[in-house]
């Protein structure tokens, strides 16, 4: 589990689709602050992504690093083949969206509960 995950303030579930894209959900969409057109930065951890939106001057970051991608008007956004890859996310796989208190999203795929 990534190391920011331990106290989230939003956790929410979604699919990847046939073209590797993910819907951000709406609650997360919404506290986010984003936008159409809005470039996220992707950024692999060992067992996560970490996705947080690039803003000038103000991100973490001075400048963009990672992988970038930019929302489209639906609120999807592709999730960077590579990082699927070495994640095993897969086309269809559940992916576990938890938000955490300094506004970085951290993207892991939902492991299924055992029967």
């Amino acid at each position: 589990m990534h190391k920011n995950t331990k106290n989230p303030v939003l956790i929410s579930i979604a699919h990847i689709d046939d073209l590797g894209r993910v819907v951000i959900p709406k609650d997360i969409f919404k506290t986010m602050q984003l936008s159409e057109r809005d470039i996220l930065n992707f950024t692999m951890y060992k067992d996560a992504i970490e996705i947080e939106k690039h803003i000038p001057g103000v991100s973490r970051h001075k400048k963009p690093i990672g992988l970038m991608r930019t929302l489209d008007r639906l609120h999807r956004v592709v999730l960077p083949a590579e990082l699927r890859d070495e994640l095993g996310i897969k086309i269809r796989d559940k992916i576990q969206f938890i938000l955490t208190a300094d506004n970085v999203l951290i993207a892991e795929k939902l492991k299924e509960a055992a029967a």
